[in-house]
């Protein structure tokens, strides 16, 4: 077998030598201690004997371990890609990176720590799709700052993100058994993977049965001459569609958001961020542009009794007082009068074209280059900021008023 391997390595760029400090062997489905397994690389050496590992043998990246390694992989990934996430939020919140840009770098540092091995343990590690799917369920709530009960496709489709979660763990697993099945005919590793199909529990088993049950088209059931490229546009035009539908079932039945037809009419997610990299928008826009996504995931804590943040249906507006029986963003914007002298800037450009409702939902899905743009995102970002000095305020004089 590793003569084979030692064959098959060069035609794929990949050097292959066995040395007693670069192997290790495992010992499954037994307990009893094993005698010293003797290697011997070339007849020359005199045999040596391998290293036996109990737990797990970190190797290229993968933790190896007597059930695989998958699980652990999996949760060291995961790990990983949390703190690279952790330190993108801990950087938004500080202003020190904007939104639009903290997007761009996820893509690169959070999903491309998730990357290596992804269709490998994705695969085989059992839970990996729920474990995946939380994780970024996560990372979103953790940009935009939101509480972890808020709506994850909320979050998600403020930052512009179609393929998430499990779908993107598929998109990769799909992609990876497409160029598998491209490879030349004599390949020994195309072979093997096409042999391993008669073995329930073997990879090659079980990412076909993924591909059922998402109802997905493997390469090889269609044809193999339209190339990697067309297969890739099928799967991720599939994939999208069905984070879309989830999505959309989602935010319809929730209530915890502004309603999905007010915030995205167009039944998919925002294109803000994205179109504010795209026009080099100034630094003061691309701040702001966090505090419009919070606003319309309705992060921010606009309503208040007795000093204490209220849901109820006649509470206190937290800049002016009034009572507010329904619509907290639809007074804090358009009707509440501490923010008139800032509103008569949007009139002059035009953006009030509209009464109640209507007026507020084409507000809140303006872009870049729009007439009121940045004097709409100027507004949200000093309500965003007022707010936590509201609560700031609140929190002190609640404290000194349970001083002794």
């Amino acid at each position: 077998m590793l003569l084979i391997i030692d064959r098959w390595a060069p035609l794929h760029g990949a050097c292959f030598h066995v040395g007693v400090d670069k192997t290790v062997f495992f010992l499954i489905g037994s307990s009893a201690l094993p005698r010293p397994l003797l290697f011997r690389p070339t007849v020359c050496n005199p045999p040596a004997p391998l290293s036996f590992c109990t737990t797990t043998h970190r190797w290229l990246g993968w933790l190896w371990s007597p059930a695989g390694g998958a699980r652990e992989t999996l949760v060291l990934r995961v790990q990983t890609a949390s703190r690279h996430a952790a330190s993108l939020s801990g950087f938004v919140q500080a202003s020190g990176i904007q939104l639009p840009l903290a997007g761009a770098l996820f893509q690169g540092k959070v999903i491309g720590s998730l990357i290596p091995g992804m269709w490998l343990y994705a695969v085989m590690a059992p839970d990996a799709m729920k474990v995946l799917e939380d994780a970024w369920s996560s990372w979103g709530r953790l940009l935009l700052g939101a509480p972890p009960w808020k709506n994850a496709h909320a979050a998600a489709w403020e930052l512009g993100w179609s393929c998430y979660g499990a779908a993107y763990a598929m998109l990769v697993i799909a992609l990876r058994r497409a160029r598998i099945w491209l490879w030349p005919r004599d390949d020994f590793y195309r072979g093997v993977f096409i042999q391993s199909h008669s073995f329930h529990e073997s990879w090659a088993s079980r990412s076909k049965q993924l591909l059922l049950d998402w109802g997905l088209t493997d390469i090889c059931d269609g044809n193999l001459h339209d190339g990697l490229q067309a297969y890739k546009k099928y799967v991720k035009d599939a994939l999208t569609g069905k984070c879309l539908g989830a999505a959309r079932t989602s935010l319809d039945s929730s209530s915890s958001c502004l309603p999905r037809d007010l915030v995205h009419p167009s039944g998919h997610p925002s294109s803000l961020l994205h179109l504010l990299l795209r026009f080099q928008c100034d630094w003061a826009l691309l701040v702001a542009s966090r505090s419009l996504c919070r606003l319309r995931m309705r992060l921010l804590p606009l309503l208040h009794r007795g000093g204490r943040v209220s849901h109820s249906k006649k509470a206190l507006c937290i800049f002016c007082n009034a009572v507010i029986s329904a619509g907290p963003v639809t007074h804090v914007v358009l009707k509440c009068p501490r923010w008139q002298e800032l509103r008569s800037c949007m009139l002059v450009s035009g953006a009030w074209r509209a009464d109640g409702v209507g007026r507020l939902g084409r507000l809140l899905n303006l872009l870049p280059g729009a007439a009121g743009f940045a004097e709409l995102l100027y507004l949200v970002r000093v309500i965003d900021l007022e707010t936590v000095l509201f609560w700031s305020a609140a929190g002190r004089q609640s404290f000194r008023c349970v001083l002794p």
